[in-house]
């Protein structure tokens, strides 16, 4: 769940690092198995990007084979330097950059595409607070988000 958090954020708190790095350092935590075990939801990236922050920004313990699925996946130094660009701003990563975080992290295009979808469809808390509609109406409240200002 810390991975989901940080990259649902593109990183932008070196904050979410230090708690990845605080994880790794657990005595006999099996990192490989922690990997495996998001495998069947497609979210090896995204465990692996938090990783790699942890040992790239902070030099965090990482086991060997954890380490060669890092360097296998070429996609990790472009996020890496994704959120070296966002850790080192002084303002916050706009939408369109966490959502090209977002949609690099993906694994497969498909995904890539449903979290395109999810962006563009899924109201923000604001935009409830300025589309109140009425009860039988609640469940188009997905829409929205494409009449918005």
């Amino acid at each position: 769940m810390l991975t989901v958090h940080g990259s649902k954020h593109a990183w932008s708190r070196l904050k979410w690092v230090c708690d990845i790095r605080r994880l790794l350092d657990i005595p006999g935590l099996d990192v490989e198995a922690a990997v495996a075990s998001v495998r069947p939801w497609r979210g090896v990236r995204t465990v692996l990007v938090g990783i790699h922050l942890a040992r790239h920004f902070l030099d965090a313990p990482v086991p060997p084979r954890v380490a060669a699925m890092i360097e296998q996946d070429s996609g990790l130094a472009r996020l890496t330097r994704q959120v070296e660009q966002h850790m080192l701003s002084p303002t916050e990563p706009s939408v369109f950059r966490k959502f090209r975080f977002n949609w690099d992290r993906r694994e497969r295009f498909s995904d890539k595409l449903r979290q395109a979808a999810s962006a563009f469809t899924s109201p923000t808390a604001s935009d409830l607070n300025h589309a109140a509609l009425p009860l039988p109406l609640q469940k188009m409240r997905h829409l929205a988000k494409l009449f918005r200002p």
